[in-house]
């Protein structure tokens, strides 16, 4: 996977948290990859608060998952890690995987989260 934009920024106000992101692939390629689509290494992991994930808003292109339209950016309790929410009407709310992108295009994946450590 070849990237043309790849920046993370954060900053932390006593134990606040807001964290941003700007993926997009030149040439995406999953063949080799599986799972959940997943950005990590985060500076700080979120508080542990049982059941309580944060969502953020995102902007996304290059996701082709058949009748979902709304993708939020997610990070669970005591996780450094984001991925993302993906639902549609009359859907069941998933994930995103690496196989609901396709290969050879290209994908954009910007966004937001605020969260307390």
């Amino acid at each position: 996977m070849a990237y043309s934009v790849q920046v993370g920024f954060y900053t932390r106000i006593g134990n606040l948290v807001t964290a941003g992101f700007l993926i997009t692939t030149s040439s995406f390629t999953h063949t080799t990859a599986s799972g959940a689509a997943q950005i990590t290494g985060l500076p700080f992991t979120s508080k542990n608060v049982s059941n309580q994930n944060v969502y953020g808003p995102a902007f996304w292109q290059g996701i082709t998952k058949a009748n979902y339209t709304n993708v939020m950016a997610r990070l669970a309790a005591n996780s450094n890690i984001i991925d993302f929410g993906i639902a549609g009407s009359g859907q069941t709310a998933t994930v995103v995987a690496f196989g609901d992108m396709p290969t050879g295009g290209s994908v954009a994946l910007h966004g937001t989260l605020a969260f307390k450590v």
